[in-house]
């Protein structure tokens, strides 16, 4: 081959590789083009169907929800505001709701009909919550509580109590009792109890016991016997509040 064959050979491999990369480039260019567009004109569209969606829950609570609100006196409650849906439904003795938007989730429900009532909620802040009671918490009358909640923050608290008089042919005995177990969010966790319980017999006879205990400390006693002549106290008294780690 001589060498001006070699030359026009060199000439039109350059020409089909400048060629080539322009097509590549040409390719390139289009695509990333292509893409950038779509995927403006989808955000675009989303934001659009956004504003839509926005414009007609604010119309639908001005005209809707806010009417049926009033004409049900407040037992059925809808409501949109500031990009957060809510709804309610309170019969009086017990109510639901469901809160779901840009200010996060949450749910609840609850009951009370005076001796008993109850609770239970989660929210996406505060956790997970539920307590319920029965009774009367007055005086002598029979009463029962108790409550449990998980934070987001993994802190769980469990605390109980009850109480109650019983009258007897010759007098009452009565008392309460209580506990709490909680565990912190930085793995450290305590406890107490309370015992307090009380007989009164004929006469000015009776007596009481009474402790209260925290974990990790000496359990403060108190006994007392009234109308035999003597009254007697016993045991110690400890600080309260430590707490103890999980390791």
């Amino acid at each position: 081959m001589s060498d001006w064959d070699n030359f026009w050979n060199s000439v039109g491999n350059a020409i089909e590789n400048a060629a080539a990369e322009v097509v590549d480039f040409v390719q390139d260019v289009v695509t990333e083009g292509v893409v950038a567009a779509v995927a403006e004109a989808a955000q675009e569209f989303v934001e659009d169907v956004e504003d839509v969606a926005d414009w007609a829950l604010n119309v639908a609570d001005d005209v809707i929800f806010d009417p049926v609100a009033f004409v049900t006196g407040g037992a059925v409650d809808v409501d949109y505001e500031n990009g957060q849906f809510s709804a309610d439904l309170n019969l009086g003795f017990g109510s639901v709701g469901v809160s779901v938007g840009e200010q996060g989730f949450d749910a609840h429900a609850g009951f009370d009909i005076g001796i008993a009532s109850g609770d239970i909620s989660y929210d996406s802040d505060a956790g997970f919550a539920m307590g319920g009671s029965v009774g009367v918490d007055w005086g002598p009358l029979p009463y029962a509580e108790g409550h449990l909640s998980i934070g987001e923050d993994g802190a769980v608290s469990i605390a109980g109590e009850i109480q109650a008089t019983l009258p007897l042919p010759f007098g009452s005995i009565g008392g309460e009792a209580s506990g709490e177990l909680h565990r912190n969010a930085d793995g450290t966790y305590g406890a107490t109890t309370l015992i307090d319980v009380f007989a009164d017999g004929p006469g000015d006879t009776g007596g009481s016991f009474y402790r209260d205990t925290a974990f990790g400390d000496s359990p403060n006693t108190d006994v007392l016997i009234d109308g035999t002549g003597s009254t007697g106290s016993t045991g110690s008294t400890g600080s309260t509040g430590s707490t103890g780690s999980t390791g």
